[in-house]
């Protein structure tokens, strides 16, 4: 004969049995060992109504009935809203509905100081601040609401601000999703706001400080080219000498050298030499230029007595029969550059020779 085995209940009916007998999706969830969504999805599918204010069930229905509008408006006179919710067993979430609703405000609820943020504002704020702390020494004043208004003073605020920027005053700061701090400066009196993540890494000045420094700086950049304008008109009036044809002539350029753009072509390749003669400790002569000496030998290489080709340019800005300036005794061997010594060679020439010429 067949044994017929009762069916085995499914996950979802074991949620929803949980949820019956406790009438709570917290403790359901713990007795089954699940998260509450898993709780609430069982019970949507089997139809099963939940109760509580997330779902907006009859408790909730229930317990913002639990007081009337007259009796609402008798208590937010004498009473705080987490009192009254306490007091008549309610959420205190849905109470603000109800209190725009009727127009009314409970002790301590929203901007009971109201106005514009004056200074007798904030020396009101800072006189509640400073009961509140005598009133309570051994509490900390974080996270606490010390007067009506949104802003509150937090002790660790306070404490950062005096170590990290010395010349501003904390007064007090905001919490939730728009964290903002307001300080007064020491300098101006200016009192400003900063966001709360901006002291921890920025540097904080006021507004009217950074404008003056601006200022300044502007001022202090037009001076400085006043002075240099002014500089450069003296050094105008001192003549200098051309190291490549020995003119005078007038420049307000202090490391300016050569007289005109000519010359400066004329001497091109001059400036290594010149290292090269600092390098090795070799004298050097300025009027020994690379053209002077370019048509002293007709521009005829001295090593192989062959012509030179100014137009040769096949390695990148010369070639091998480019003319070259070449030290009969190298510099590095003790020569100078002065006439006596220097010759036009090729380039491949120059190359090949090298230093080995000692004299």
């Amino acid at each position: 004969m067949r044994k017929y085995r009762r069916k085995k209940p499914s996950r979802d009916e074991e949620y929803v049995f949980a949820y019956r007998l406790t009438h709570s999706t917290t403790q359901a969830a713990e007795m089954c060992g699940v998260s509450q969504n898993a709780i609430w999805k069982a019970c949507r599918k089997a139809g099963v109504p939940l109760i509580g204010r997330k779902f907006n069930g009859d408790a909730t229905k229930q317990a913002t009935l639990k007081i009337t509008d007259a009796e609402l408006i008798e208590a937010c006179k004498t009473m705080t809203c987490n009192e009254i919710a306490q007091k008549y067993g309610m959420h205190r979430e849905s109470l603000p509905r109800r209190f725009r609703r009727l127009g009314v405000k409970p002790v301590g609820y929203g901007d009971s100081i109201g106005g514009e943020y004056t200074k007798e504002r904030i020396d009101a704020l800072q006189e509640a601040a400073r009961k509140w702390r005598e009133a309570h020494p051994d509490e900390s004043p974080v996270g606490q609401r010390i007067y009506g208004d949104c802003w509150h003073y937090i002790e660790s605020h306070d404490k950062r601000i005096k170590q990290k920027y010395p010349n501003v005053v904390y007064l007090e700061s905001r919490n939730g999703s728009n964290k903002q701090i307001r300080m007064k400066c020491k300098r101006c009196g200016e009192i400003f706001e900063r966001s709360e993540s901006s002291t921890r890494t920025s540097n904080i000045t006021c507004d009217v400080c950074e404008k003056k420094k601006k200022e300044k700086q502007v001022i202090t950049e037009e001076r400085t080219k006043l002075v240099r304008f002014l500089y450069a008109l003296k050094e105008y009036k001192v003549p200098k000498k051309c190291i490549h044809c020995g003119k005078e002539f007038y420049s307000a350029n202090n490391k300016r050298v050569f007289c005109s753009d000519k010359c400066k072509k004329h001497s091109k390749g001059s400036g290594s030499i010149r290292k090269r003669c600092k390098k090795y400790g070799a004298y050097y002569d300025p009027t020994v230029t690379a053209i002077k000496i370019f048509k002293k030998d007709n521009y005829t290489c001295q090593i192989c007595g062959r012509p030179c080709d100014m137009t040769d340019k096949r390695w990148g800005s010369f070639g091998p029969n480019y003319p070259t300036v070449d030290h009969i005794i190298a510099l590095a061997n003790g020569g100078n550059h002065v006439w006596g010594n220097v010759q036009c060679a090729h380039a491949i020439c120059n190359s090949y020779k090298r230093d080995l010429i000692t004299g």
